[in-house]
Parts: C-alpha cells; sequence; structure tokens
C-alpha cells in the first residue's frame, strides 16, 4: 500500500525552479509560484489517506484546480499531481477573462438622464 509518508517524500523529491515547496505541517504541502499556490492536503481516514489538491491563482484568487482522491495507487497518485503542477505551471501564460457590457446607445441616454 502506497503511503501518504512515501508520497510526501516523493513530492519534495520532485521540487523544480518553477515552484518552491513548503511543507507548512505534518498535513498539509504547499508549491508556490510568482502567480500562484498549490495547497496539497492529507487527511488520514480509517483505512488510508485522502489527498486534497487545490490550487488558488493570484490574478482573481480564484480556484482553479481541485481534485480529492483516496492514496492508494502510487503510478495514479504521481499521474494527479503531476496534473495539478500542469495546471499550477500554466497559470503563468493564463490570460485573466476580460469582460465586456455592450449597452444599446439609446440606453446610455436613459440612464444618463435618470442618474442626473
Amino acid at each position: 500500500m502506497y503511503t501518504s509518508n512515501l508520497f510526501k517524500k516523493w513530492i519534495i523529491d520532485h521540487q523544480n525552479d518553477d515552484y518552491q515547496i513548503n511543507v507548512e505541517s505534518e498535513q498539509t504541502i504547499k508549491l508556490t509560484t510568482s502567480y500562484g499556490e498549490a495547497t496539497i492536503h492529507f487527511t488520514d481516514v480509517t483505512e488510508g489517506t485522502i489527498v486534497e489538491f487545490n490550487i488558488i491563482s493570484y490574478k482573481n484568487q480564484e480556484v482553479q484546480f481541485y481534485l480529492h482522491f483516496e492514496l492508494n495507487d502510487e503510478n495514479h497518485a504521481h499521474q494527479l499531481y503531476d496534473e495539478m503542477i500542469e495546471t499550477l505551471i500554466g497559470l503563468k501564460d493564463k490570460k485573466q477573462p476580460v469582460f465586456y457590457y455592450l449597452v444599446p446607445q439609446v440606453l446610455q441616454h436613459q440612464c444618463l438622464q435618470i442618474t442626473l
């Protein structure tokens, strides 16, 4: 059975220049970049461990990635971690959405008349 200690060690051993790893506590590891932060949280349950991945973008403070799974299979855990890392690093090139509100010209004049 793949344990949380083995997975934590694997995560720490896979640090690279794209993010910094900070072990916050026995249950929490944070991966930090200049454009977002990933939190990996471990929760021990009766028959194993639940792992939770969460990424917050610094641009808009919104959740960009969320996943939780039961830690059973080493390869599956590594695959899910790689997907999370890909999303975290991808925030660097992600543009913040721009919203345009189109108001018909007639309504603009009516609104101006109302607000004056």
